[in-house]
C-alpha cells in the first residue's frame, strides 16, 4: 500500500514536470489554471493506470498527448517551434530512464554490494531518475530561452535528427530486453553515445540559432540605413523646395512693388495669399536644425494626407544620442503614425498626430500618439510587429524594431501600446555622457 502511494506521488510529480516544461518553454497570452490542473491530473492518472493494469503495447507514449494538446491549444508560439521542443521532451523522457536502467544494474555488480531490500534499490532508482529528469528539463528550458528561434528549415532538420535518435534508443532498449544481462555494458555505452549525439545536436541548434539572429540583426541594420537614407532624401527635397521658393519670393516682391506703385487694391490680396503660404511653410524650431528639417517635411506630408500635427516641444540643443539616430527614431515614429491613420477604415474628420518632447533630470522622453485601428495591429512579445496585411509586400514592423534597437543601444527603452483606438509610443533615452560629467 505504501509503495503504491509512493508510485502515485511520483506519477503526480512527473505530471508536474510535463506541465512545468510546456508552461516555461512556450509563450502564452494568458494563464489557464484549470487546464494546468487537468494536465497534471490527466498525466498522473494515465501513469497510475499502469500500476494496476500493467504496461501493454507501449501505449505509455500516449502520455505525451496531454502536453502536446495543451501546448497547441493555448500557446501563441510558432507551431514548428512547439513541435521541435515537444520532440525534445519525448527524447528526454525516453533516454534518461533507458540510460539509468543498466547503470543501476551494473553498479552493484561492480561494487559487489547490493541493498538489503529490493524495494530500496527501486526507490533510489526512481527518485534518481526523476531528479535527473527535473535537472535536464530545467537546463533545456534555459537553453530554449537564450536561443533565438532559427528558420523553419533548421527546425525540420533537427526534428528529423532527434527522431532518428529516438528510433535508435528504442531499438537499443528492445535489444537489451531481449538479450538481457549479457549486453549491459555495450548497451550503456551505446546509450551514452546517443546522449553525446543529442547534446551535440543541441549545441549545433544553439550555434545556428545565434547565426540566424546575427543575420536578422544585420538585415535590420541594413533596413535602418535604408530608412535613414530615405529621411535624408526627404530633407534634401525640402531644401531644394525652400531654395526654389526663396528664389520665387524675389519675383513676388517685384510684382508687389509694381502693384503698390500703381495703388492697386489687388496688392493687398496678393500679399495676403503669399503671407498665408509662408505661414503654412514656417520652419519648426527645436534647437536642432536636422530635427527641424525632418519635422517640417513630415508635417507637409501629413497636410497632404489631411492629418493634423501637434508638437509639444523641448529645446533640443543637446540630444541624448547622435542626431542621425534621433532623427531615425522620429522618422520611424511619424511614418508609423501616418500609416496607422491611413489604415483606419473610417478615419476621424481631423486625425491628429501628437508628438511630445520632455526631459526629467538625465532622462529624455519622446511620446507619439495617433488614432489607429486596433484590429490591424499584430502584437507579439510587447512589440507590434506589423500593421500590414500578410499579402502586402515589404518588411513588416521594421520601423518599430529600428526604434527599439536604437533605444536599447543607447541603454534606453521603447514601449508601444494601444488604448481607446489610439496608438501610444514612448521612447526613453538617458543622457549618459551628461550624467557622467555631472558626477
Amino acid at each position: 500500500m505504501i509503495w503504491t502511494a509512493f508510485e502515485i506521488a511520483i506519477n503526480i510529480f512527473q505530471g508536474y514536470l510535463l506541465l512545468m516544461y510546456v508552461k516555461q518553454c512556450f509563450t502564452y497570452e494568458k494563464k489557464h489554471p484549470i487546464a494546468d490542473v487537468l494536465l497534471v491530473c490527466s498525466c498522473a492518472g494515465f501513469l497510475s493506470y499502469f500500476i494496476f493494469f500493467g504496461n501493454m503495447l507501449h501505449v505509455d507514449y500516449l502520455l505525451f498527448a496531454f502536453p502536446i494538446i495543451y501546448a497547441f491549444l493555448f500557446s501563441s508560439e510558432k507551431k514548428i517551434s512547439i513541435i521541435y521542443w515537444l520532440v525534445v521532451l519525448i527524447m528526454v523522457f525516453s533516454i534518461v530512464p533507458t540510460m539509468l536502467l543498466p547503470i543501476f544494474e551494473l553498479v552493484p555488480a561492480v561494487l559487489h554490494y547490493r541493498l538489503p531490500l529490493q524495494y530500496m534499490e527501486r526507490f533510489f532508482c526512481i527518485v534518481t531518475v526523476n531528479i535527473i529528469l527535473f535537472i535536464v528539463l530545467k537546463s533545456i528550458i534555459r537553453l530554449k530561452r537564450i536561443c533565438p528561434p532559427p528558420g523553419t528549415s533548421s527546425y525540420i532538420a533537427f526534428i528529423l535528427i532527434l527522431g532518428f535518435a529516438f528510433v535508435v534508443v528504442e531499438s537499443l532498449f528492445t535489444i537489451f530486453n531481449e538479450i538481457g544481462t549479457a549486453v549491459k555494458l555495450p548497451f550503456l555505452l551505446a546509450c551514452l553515445g546517443m546522449i553525446a549525439i543529442t547534446i551535440m545536436s543541441f549545441l549545433l541548434f544553439r550555434i545556428i540559432s545565434f547565426d540566424t539572429e546575427r543575420k536578422n540583426r544585420l538585415q535590420t541594420e541594413i533596413t535602418m540605413l535604408s530608412l535613414t537614407k530615405q529621411h535624408q532624401h526627404e530633407l534634401s527635397q525640402m531644401y531644394e523646395t525652400l531654395t526654389a521658393r526663396q528664389h520665387d519670393y524675389k519675383h513676388h516682391l517685384q510684382t508687389l512693388t509694381q502693384l503698390v506703385s500703381s495703388s492697386s487694391s489687388t496688392a493687398k490680396e496678393y500679399l495676403d495669399s503669399i503671407t498665408k503660404e509662408a505661414a503654412d511653410e514656417d520652419m519648426i524650431i527645436t534647437g536642432s536644425p536636422e530635427v527641424d528639417a525632418l519635422l517640417t517635411v513630415k508635417r507637409r506630408i501629413m497636410r497632404e494626407k489631411g492629418i493634423e500635427f501637434k508638437l509639444t516641444p523641448y529645446p533640443l540643443a543637446n540630444l541624448p544620442i547622435t542626431t542621425t539616430d534621433f532623427c531615425a527614431i522620429l522618422g520611424n515614429l511619424l511614418d508609423n503614425a501616418i500609416e496607422g491613420i491611413q489604415r483606419i477604415a473610417e478615419p476621424p474628420a481631423n486625425p491628429l498626430i501628437h508628438l511630445t518632447f520632455s526631459r526629467s533630470w538625465d532622462m529624455f522622453y519622446v511620446y507619439c500618439t495617433n488614432p489607429c485601428e486596433p484590429s490591424t495591429l499584430v502584437p507579439k512579445k510587447g512589440l507590434f510587429l506589423t500593421s500590414k496585411k500578410k499579402n502586402e509586400p515589404g518588411l513588416h514592423g521594421i520601423g518599430l524594431h529600428s526604434i527599439e534597437a536604437i533605444a536599447e543601444r543607447a541603454e534606453g527603452r521603447a514601449e508601444f501600446r494601444t488604448e481607446d483606438n489610439e496608438f501610444h509610443a514612448k521612447v526613453v533615452l538617458p543622457f549618459l555622457k551628461n550624467a557622467k560629467k555631472s558626477e
